[in-house]
């Protein structure tokens, strides 16, 4: 009994000073020591001579300057990083294997050469949000929306949701009823959710814009641009998804539709910024959206960054099971085609189902990119597929674990074994890809 003991408040006092800001290296993350650690300067060198600009790089315990002693085998990889007005965020795994400890953190306006659980934005995380979606608020609380379903984005948008500010460590937010759940979102601390209402929700496209915290219930009003009258087929929604795409005024809501029947599909798109709702901006003649009535068997729809024009986003159609993706763009007054009948890459592996699987696509200047977080390559749209792009990037045994746009090019995160000594480590670098 006296080991359990132990062992917990071990691992509570290590926790502990992960998260500390007392004990950071030095007072500017990183900056002064990181530019003279010669693995980083390697790095530097390297990534500049195939392609790319170093960044930073997350270690899990930073190098101490002029050592090169490495006494935890060790590992910290970045699974998603954020970019919110040019603030740069990471979300991350920890692993110390000599004592099987795997623990959760998030690094806010990540600066410098090198961050860490040590630096002074360091943010804890419970395991339960690792992949919860995330928000950098413009007080710099790192906060996310959980969802009970992980696979509801982009198909029916019907889940329950919950609110969670990781900085201030408090998990009593806004949550979903049973009888209405959507896309959660806020503006000025002033939530909402956004549910097309398929299965409930009175059957409608619904705002609620209303939560008592008392009881927890919503109220709210249908959002009559969208609606659609029951038992004729016309504008029958089918999936959706809703996303600020790296917006802070708004948020975006994009659907398929049709009608009579699946092949006289629509695709389209509305934006909400806290008070009022857009006019829909549609396309249609987009073909089928999916095969029979039911909500199930459609194509999935996703919203992703434009980072060139926040206010234009583009929109990823997925062909129901299928590894076909459609590409269309929404110009401010209308959705165009950008590209249609896209195979992904026959590299990728099938490791479940029929279908291949990527983790993150990305739009940067006019060039497209798509990563599966299982492997070292970044894949590129040539043509009407992806290929392989800066293939010297990343070496043997590498994974490029994350990918996010910003106005400069894209940032990609490359997870890394150092051969270091007496143990190894694994670190993530953050590379830029320049437009």
């Amino acid at each position: 009994m006296r080991k359990i003991y132990l062992i917990l408040i071990m691992t509570s006092l290590y926790f502990n000073f992960s998260c500390s800001s007392d004990l950071d290296s030095d007072s500017t993350n990183g900056t002064s020591m990181g530019s003279n650690i010669q693995e980083i300067t390697q790095a530097k060198q390297f990534y500049s001579d195939n392609g790319g600009a170093f960044k930073f790089r997350l270690y899990y315990f930073p190098p101490s300057e002029g050592s090169t002693t490495n006494n935890n085998n060790q590992a910290a990889e970045i699974n998603k990083i954020l970019d919110y007005n040019g603030i740069i965020s990471v979300i991350a795994k920890y692993t110390l294997f000599a004592q099987s400890i795997q623990s959760y953190g998030a690094v806010v306006n990540c600066q410098g050469d090198f961050i860490s659980p040590q630096t002074s934005t360091a943010v804890g995380l419970q395991s339960q949000y690792f992949n919860d979606d995330f928000e950098v608020l413009a007080n710099n609380n790192l906060v996310s929306y959980s969802h009970s379903n992980s696979s509801f984005e982009g198909n029916y948008g019907y889940a329950g949701a919950s609110y969670h500010n990781h900085t201030l460590n408090t998990h009593n937010g806004p949550t979903s009823a049973s009888t209405n759940q959507g896309y959660m979102g806020q503006f000025n601390n002033q939530f909402f959710m956004l549910s097309m209402g398929l299965n409930s929700n009175y059957g409608h496209p619904m705002l609620y814009n209303n939560y008592n915290p008392n009881t927890g219930a919503w109220s709210g009003t249908a959002v009559s641009q969208m609606d659609w009258v029951q038992g004729v087929m016309t504008n029958l929604p089918t999936t959706n998804h809703a996303s600020k795409a790296g917006n802070t005024d708004k948020i975006f809501w994009a659907w398929l539709s049709f009608n009579t029947t699946t092949d006289n599909g629509k695709i389209n798109i509305i934006n909400y910024n806290g008070s009022a709702f857009s006019a829909v901006t549609s396309l249609d003649g987009i073909g089928s959206v999916g095969t029979g009535l039911s909500m199930e068997y459609k194509h999935s729809i996703h919203l992703c960054k434009n980072p060139n024009n926040l206010s234009n986003p583009y929109m990823v159609v997925r062909r129901y099971n299928t590894d076909v993706l459609d590409i269309y763009k929404f110009t401010g007054t209308a959705i165009e085609v950008v590209k249609t009948g896209i195979s992904l890459p026959v590299m990728i592996p099938i490791t479940s189902g029929t279908t291949r699987v990527y983790k993150e696509i990305v739009f940067s200047g006019s060039s497209i990119y798509l990563i599966t977080g299982k492997d070292k390559y970044l894949y590129k749209l040539s043509g009407n597929t992806f290929v392989v792009d800066k293939p010297n990037l990343t070496q043997a045994n590498e994974t490029i674990s994350a990918l996010e746009s910003t106005s400069n090019g894209i940032l990609v995160s490359i997870v890394k074994s150092i051969l270091s000594t007496p143990q190894p480590k694994m670190v993530s670098d953050v590379v830029l890809i320049p437009n």
